[in-house]
């Protein structure tokens, strides 16, 4: 017996994803392979009254009798409950699933938390995420190490940041992260008691989150039709088999992407928020920011330099082959490379990169170093009209409208449009408090982006929304043979710089 959620797919069907997609798997055979065993159950059905059988053990009455003794063995254990497949599993419980490009809002309220219960001495907070790999040590039980052993999914939890990791941010009050997926993933959230005297001060934080999912929604709004009847196959796309072991039909996502050029760090120094790449996505590909507000009295903390800036190397190639970078490019699910197929084989030529925020703005309250676009200018709640001034009076006609309209007010003039001159569209007007993350005492060689002069592109937005497929340069949610990452789209769309 198979069982099925969609009728495509059945629990029987194994499921095999390889680290890599195009290689000799015979010399490019760095990593495991996520696998998945298949799982059914037998069902033995036995009918005493079929008269075929009732004749042939009618001349064995012994046998008639072990016939009916089977019938209740049988029975009797297909009622007795099995723990391990009928009661709750704790490992699979608390997970969330975090969709390409949402941002989930983790709220924590330790305010009633003692303060003698002190975090990184007395508890830690870990947050594991999946799709992942890395590698695991662990000791045998002669207290020795053994060999490194690769874990897929990886066990170990996200780095959090180091803005909430400081010492000089109390953890007593609300504290609030932010995930931002950069591809379909699940996490889960734990807090680990790593004192045993205070293994009774758990019950303290039972019931202290709050998990508060965002997606971007306004970049390709749903027609009537398609809200009434549904998105047609072209419009949506499958999740991840990381996540779903079914792979189900999800709508495909629309962001609005900024694009950041290599020429563009020629001129001005490259911003200190650049997109972590490869392996340092080993434990999930999530984007981690500590989310404070502008009212909290949380003190302000900067990354260190050594961890956020990088030259112009970042253009480059940093493994000694493209076969290479190909193998960990497909691995970790890059799309920040320059790996492209080039005949038999793959060459690395990298000048752009897709980001779906925005560069240079970090350390900002409310989102750290990153700052996605949607996430800046869909806000129902930060998305302000302009106050009431001679340009913008009381009675200005765009206050009939809240500042992201419903979908019905929604009006687009073209150029024959006479009755009515102005659309009615999104406005958005916020105040985000950043500070400087650069070192404003020392110098750099060339310019940094608030020394620029009139005129320097810093980067650039892509005008139209851009789906799922054309942000990670790929044509499924599995890895392929001519994967290019977001590169890829913006090669193909005309620029006007």
């Amino acid at each position: 017996v198979e069982i099925s959620n969609n009728g495509k797919k059945f629990s029987g069907n194994k499921t095999f994803l390889s680290p890599t997609a195009g290689l000799n798997s015979d010399i490019y055979d760095h990593f495991k392979p996520y696998e998945v065993p298949g799982t059914w159950a037998i069902f033995t059905y036995i009918d005493l009254n079929r008269v075929d059988d009732m004749l042939d053990l009618a001349k064995n009455s012994s046998g008639l009798f072990h016939y009916r003794e089977v019938a209740e063995m049988d029975q009797s254990l297909c009622q007795k409950p099995v723990f391990s497949e009928e009661s709750l599993r704790p490992r699979e419980m608390g997970w969330f699933e975090l969709p390409f490009l949402n941002q989930a809002h983790l709220s924590f309220d330790w305010r009633h938390i003692p303060v003698n219960v002190k975090y990184d001495e007395h508890y830690k907070l870990a947050i594991y995420a999946r799709p992942s790999r890395c590698s695991n040590s662990r000791c045998n039980s002669n207290r020795l190490r053994e060999i490194d052993e690769e874990r897929v999914p990886c066990l170990q939890p996200l780095q959090l940041p180091g803005w909430f990791l400081d010492p000089q941010v109390n953890k007593n009050q609300i504290v609030n992260i932010t995930l931002m997926s950069l591809d379909d993933v699940i996490f889960k959230v734990e807090v680990h008691i790593i004192h045993g005297l205070f293994l009774p001060s758990s019950d303290f934080f039972l019931d202290t989150m709050i998990v508060d999912i965002t997606s971007p929604s306004r970049a390709k709004t749903k027609t009537d039709a398609q809200l009434i009847f549904g998105m047609k196959k072209d419009q949506t796309r499958r999740a991840s088999p990381y996540v779903s072991w079914e792979e189900k039909q999800v709508d495909l996502e629309h962001i609005f992407a900024v694009r950041y050029t290599s020429s563009d760090s020629r001129s001005i120094a490259p911003p200190l928020n650049m997109p972590p790449r490869w392996d340092d996505y080993e434990r999930g590909r999530v984007l981690l920011s500590m989310n404070s507000t502008h009212e909290s009295a949380t003190p302000t903390i900067r990354d260190s330099m050594e961890d956020v800036g990088i030259t112009n190397e970042f253009w480059d190639n940093p493994f000694p082959n493209p076969m290479l970078a190909k193998e960990i490019t497909d691995t970790f699910f890059e799309t920040f490379h320059g790996v492209v197929e080039e005949g038999n084989g793959y060459k690395y030529e990298f000048d752009n990169i897709m980001l779906p925020y925005l560069p240079f703005f970090s350390n900002c309250r409310e989102f750290d170093s990153y700052i996605p676009l949607w996430a800046l200018v869909e806000d129902n709640l930060g998305c302000k009209l302009p106050e009431i001034s001679v340009d913008y009076a009381v009675d200005w006609w765009r206050r009939e409208f809240p500042p992201l309209p419903h979908r019905d007010d929604i009006y687009a003039v073209g150029p024959f449009d006479f009755s009515k001159f102005y659309p009615v569209a999104d406005w958005c007007e916020r105040k985000i408090y950043c500070e400087y993350e650069e070192s404003l005492g020392q110098p750099e060689v060339t310019p940094r982006w608030f020394e620029a002069e009139s005129g320097v592109t810093l980067f650039s937005i892509i005008r139209d929304p851009v789906n799922y497929y054309e942000y990670t340069g790929r044509s499924s949610t599995k890895i392929g043979v001519k994967d290019a990452g977001g590169q890829k789209f913006i090669n193909q769309i005309k620029s006007y710089d």
